[in-house]
């Protein structure tokens, strides 16, 4: 069906890193669109990201309450804090996207294990679509939950993706999350699937 399909991630950032090296240039980035792939044993020990960063980050976005701007913020602060607005906060956490309705996903898996309608949303349209080019708006659009051979699969929609910087801390969340929803559910992690509308690197 069009989808690349690997073992592991480090096959995964191995064609991606050498792939970027001859994508097509786009003003001052190298860039893939539409990149589709699945990763058949999703492991946390083949990623990378920034640490502790990556793990306060994500206790934050499993909270019930809603993080903003939390504490993960200070583990990388030469990321995160030029990104805040004025107020101190951001224009947006993942924090505050997923709180409210990650319980609510949950329980949707339960009732109805065979659901096509578990996706967490993270990208807001109706807030979103008035910040384009003005504000900080989500890289991730949500992700999609399905039970299918008694596991947990899932996919994870991006609209974009600085591969250098963020690739494996994106895919790091992502992965931890689908984790954390398999444990609660009592099912085995199945397969992870990432689309990503625009997967770039910065020409320096």
């Amino acid at each position: 069906m069009g989808i690349d399909v690997y073992q592991a991630f480090s096959q995964v950032i191995r064609v991606l890193e050498s792939e970027l090296k001859e994508a097509p240039q786009v003003a001052n980035t190298r860039e893939f669109t539409n990149v589709f792939y699945m990763v058949t044993q999703p492991r946390l020990t083949d990623l990378s990201p920034h640490q502790p960063w990556a793990d306060v980050e994500f206790e934050e976005r499993v909270d019930t309450y809603p993080h903003n701007p939390g504490k993960a913020w200070a583990q990388l602060p030469e990321v995160w804090e030029p990104m805040k607005e004025k107020d101190g906060r951001y224009s947006y956490t993942y924090s505050e996207r997923m709180c409210f309705h990650l319980r609510e996903v949950l329980a949707e898996l339960r009732n109805n294990p065979l659901t096509r309608e578990a996706f967490l949303a993270v990208w807001d349209p109706s807030l979103d679509v008035f910040f384009l080019s003005k504000r900080r708006v989500p890289c991730t659009i949500g992700y999609l939950f399905q039970i299918r051979d008694s596991k947990l699969h899932m996919t994870y929609l991006q609209r974009s993706c600085n591969f250098l910087k963020h690739f494996h801390d994106d895919c790091y969340l992502a992965v931890r999350l689908q984790q954390w929803v398999a444990e609660k559910l009592g099912v085995p992690m199945g397969s992870f699937t990432h689309w990503i509308g625009s997967l770039h690197t910065f020409i320096t």
